[in-house]
C-alpha cells in the first residue's frame, strides 16, 4: 500500500507539472494563429463543459468504490452491471444536458454579447466540444475502472500520453491553417486516445469486465442514487464554493476586485493541483481495506499530500513580492496582490489536505462530513462578505474561515477514521514550523520591486536562499528516518550512475 501511494504521488506530481507546462504553452501558440475573440469561444465552451461534467460527477465515486470491491471478490458480473448501468445513466443525464444546451444556446450566446458573425462558429465549437466530452463521460468510465483496479499509475500515463498528443496535434493542425477547428480535432483525438488505451489496459487486467446494454440493472440504481447522488451534490457545492469568493468580491467591491482576487490567488490555486492525483489512489484502497487498516491508509494519504506541496507552497509565500512583480510587473495593486497570496496560500494548503479525508471516507461509503465542511466554508464566506469593509479585509476573512474550516473537518474526519488528534497534530506540525520562516522572509527581505528585471534578480537570489532553507527545514522537521534513508540511498544510486557515465 505504501509503495503504491508513493509511486502514485511521484507520478501524479510529475504528470501535473507537465500538464501545467503544456497548458501554459498552449495560449501563445494558438493566439499566433487565431484572434482573441475566436479563442474566447474556446474558453466559453469549456465553462459549459464544466457544468456538463458536474451533471454526472457522482458516478465516478460509485465506479471506483464498487469496482474495487468487486475486483477484490473477483465478481466480474457485478462490476459489469455497475459499469453498464453507470454508462447508461451518464448517457441519459449528459444527453439531456446537451439537448437543453442546444435549445438554450441562442440565449446563452446572447449573454456573452457575441457579435453575430461569431454565432455559427460558437455554436459549432460549443456543441461539438460538449458531444466529445459526453463521449468521455460515458466510455471514459474505463479510466475510472483502472482506478478501481488500483492501477492509477497506468491511468496517469494514459492521461499524459493523451494530453501530449493533443498539444502536438494542435501545433500541427494550426500550421495547416485550420484555425479553431485545430483545437476541436485535437480535443477529439485526445479523448479517443485516452478511451482506447484505458479500454485496452482494462481488458488486459480483467478480461471478463464488459459494458453491455443487456447488463444494465435496476438493482444497481440504489448505489448510484445513494452514494452517487450524495457525491454529486457535494461536488456541486464544492464547485460553487471554489468560485464563490470571486463572485462575492465582484458583487461587493466591483469587477476589478474579482480580477485582483483571481490574480493574487492564482499561483497557490494552481500549485495545489500538483497533489490532486494522490487522492485518487486512496478511494479504491479504502473501499477494500479492513476496518483496522483504514486509519493507516488515511494517514499515509494525508502525509503524502502534505509533503507533496511542502516544497512549493511555503516557497510561494517566501518569494511572493518578487514573484508577483516578475510575473505581472510593477502595478498599483501589487501590495494587495502580495497580501492576497500571503493569506490564501496556507489556507489553500490546508484545504488540499482535506482531499485525503474525503477520498478515504468515500471509499468507506461516507459523504456526510463533506457537507459539514461545505457548510462551515459557506458560513465563513458569507460572514466575510457581510463584515468586510474592503477587499483586503474580505480576503483575510476568507482565508481564515477556509483554514479553520479545513482544520475542523480534518479533526472530525480523523476521529471518524480512527486517527487520534495527537497524530493529526504531529502530521501537521511541519506546517507550524516552516510557514513562519517563509513569512519572515517575505516580510523582512529588502525587495527591489521597481521593475521586472530587479524583481527577477531578487527572485533568483532570495529564491535560492529560500529553497535551500526550505529543503533543510523539510529534512529536519518533516521527513521520517526511513524516508531520509530511502532518499539518501536514491541519491547515492544516482551519484553512482553519474560516476559510471563519466
Amino acid at each position: 500500500m505504501a509503495a503504491g501511494l508513493h509511486q502514485a504521488a511521484l507520478e501524479s506530481i510529475a504528470a501535473r507539472l507537465l500538464y501545467l507546462l503544456t497548458r501554459l504553452a498552449l495560449p501563445p501558440l494558438v493566439l499566433a494563429h487565431v484572434g482573441l475573440a475566436e479563442y474566447g469561444l474556446w474558453s466559453i465552451a469549456f465553462v459549459l463543459v464544466g457544468y456538463l461534467g458536474l451533471s454526472v460527477s457522482g458516478l465516478a465515486t460509485v465506479y471506483v468504490r464498487e469496482i474495487a470491491r468487486a475486483y477484490e471478490q473477483d465478481d466480474a458480473s457485478h462490476a459489469s452491471r455497475i459499469l453498464s448501468t453507470g454508462v447508461l445513466l451518464a448517457l441519459v443525464l449528459g444527453g439531456a444536458f446537451c439537448t437543453l444546451l442546444a435549445l438554450l444556446l441562442p440565449w446563452v450566446l446572447a449573454q456573452f454579447h457575441l457579435v453575430p458573425a461569431l454565432h455559427a462558429l460558437a455554436t459549432q465549437l460549443i456543441m461539438a466540444t460538449c458531444l466529445i466530452f459526453l463521449a468521455d463521460l460515458t466510455l471514459g468510465a474505463w479510466g475510472y475502472v483502472l482506478h478501481g483496479l488500483k492501477r492509477v499509475h497506468e491511468q496517469q500515463r494514459i492521461w499524459v500520453t493523451s494530453f501530449l498528443l493533443e498539444w502536438l496535434a494542435v501545433a500541427v493542425l494550426l500550421q495547416l491553417d485550420l484555425g479553431m477547428s485545430a483545437l476541436l480535432w485535437a480535443f477529439a483525438l485526445r479523448y479517443a486516445c485516452s478511451i482506447t488505451l484505458a479500454r485496452w489496459r482494462v481488458h488486459l487486467a480483467w478480461p471478463a469486465l464488459q459494458i453491455r446494454l443487456r447488463l444494465v440493472s435496476l438493482q444497481c440504481l440504489p448505489q448510484f442514487a445513494r452514494l452517487g447522488l450524495a457525491s454529486q451534490l457535494s461536488d456541486g457545492w464544492a464547485m460553487l464554493l471554489h468560485s464563490g469568493d470571486r463572485l462575492l468580491a465582484g458583487a461587493a467591491f466591483g469587477a476589478a476586485a474579482t480580477a485582483i482576487l483571481d490574480l493574487g490567488s492564482k499561483l497557490p490555486a494552481t500549485a495545489i493541483s500538483l497533489s490532486s492525483g494522490i487522492n485518487q489512489v486512496l478511494l479504491p484502497h479504502a473501499a477494500t481495506a479492513r476496518e483496522s487498516a483504514v486509519s493507516a491508509i488515511y494517514h499515509s494519504g494525508l502525509r503524502l499530500g502534505l509533503l507533496a506541496l511542502l516544497p512549493v507552497m511555503p516557497m510561494l509565500v517566501a518569494v511572493a513580492p518578487a514573484l508577483l512583480t516578475a510575473w505581472l510587473g510593477p502595478r498599483a495593486e501589487l501590495a494587495l496582490l502580495v497580501s492576497i497570496c500571503l493569506w490564501m496560500t496556507p489556507a489553500w494548503h490546508l484545504h488540499t489536505l482535506t482531499g485525503a479525508a474525503s477520498s478515504t471516507l468515500r471509499g468507506q461509503g461516507q459523504i456526510r462530513l463533506e457537507f459539514v465542511y461545505h457548510g462551515l466554508r459557506s458560513t465563513g464566506l458569507l460572514a466575510a462578505a457581510l463584515l468586510a469593509g474592503n477587499l483586503a479585509s474580505f480576503v483575510e476573512g476568507v482565508a481564515l474561515s477556509l483554514g479553520v474550516s479545513a482544520l475542523i473537518y480534518l479533526w472530525l474526519a480523523s476521529r471518524t477514521l480512527g486517527m487520534s488528534g495527537t497524530m493529526l497534530l504531529c502530521t501537521l506540525r511541519p506546517l507550524l514550523l516552516i510557514y513562519p520562516a517563509a513569512y519572515a522572509m517575505a516580510l523582512l527581505c529588502p525587495w527591489q520591486l521597481a521593475s521586472r528585471s530587479s524583481a527577477l534578480q531578487d527572485l533568483l537570489l532570495y529564491g535560492a536562499i529560500a529553497a535551500a532553507s526550505l529543503l533543510l527545514g523539510i529534512w529536519k522537521t518533516a521527513l521520517l528516518p526511513a524516508e531520509k534513508a530511502l532518499l539518501q540511498q536514491t541519491l547515492r544510486r544516482l551519484g553512482a550512475k553519474e560516476t559510471r557515465h563519466a
